[in-house]
């Protein structure tokens, strides 16, 4: 048994080793930086200097996250405001399905 696992390890390393890993240029200039306009050819010192974290927005944020936490909030402060609206036209009274009186 240990002999076969040892043979399939070597056959597995030995046809990883031949098949390796290809890069052609064209591959590598069709790569963008994600939220910016940066290709990997501008690598100079002045533009990785210009924007350390092109794909975030602040410390811990994509600009599509910003943009989801900021429509929550509006939609909250929307539904907060409705809410508060009923309250001011005394809109919020309780039904009076209930045989109980309601203090």
């Amino acid at each position: 048994m240990k002999r076969s696992v040892k043979v399939a390890c070597l056959a597995f390393l030995g046809l990883a080793v031949l098949g390796g890993c290809e890069s052609s240029e064209k591959d590598d200039e069709a790569v963008m930086i994600q939220g910016s306009d940066l290709t990997l050819d501008d690598v100079s010192t002045d533009a990785i200097l210009a924007d350390l974290t092109p794909e975030l927005i602040n410390l811990r944020q994509r600009p599509v996250d910003s943009q989801v936490d900021i429509a929550r909030s509006i939609n909250m402060d929307w539904r907060l405001f409705w809410e508060d609206w009923g309250k001011v036209m005394l809109f919020d009274r309780q039904l009076r399905l209930n045989e109980r009186p309601i203090p």
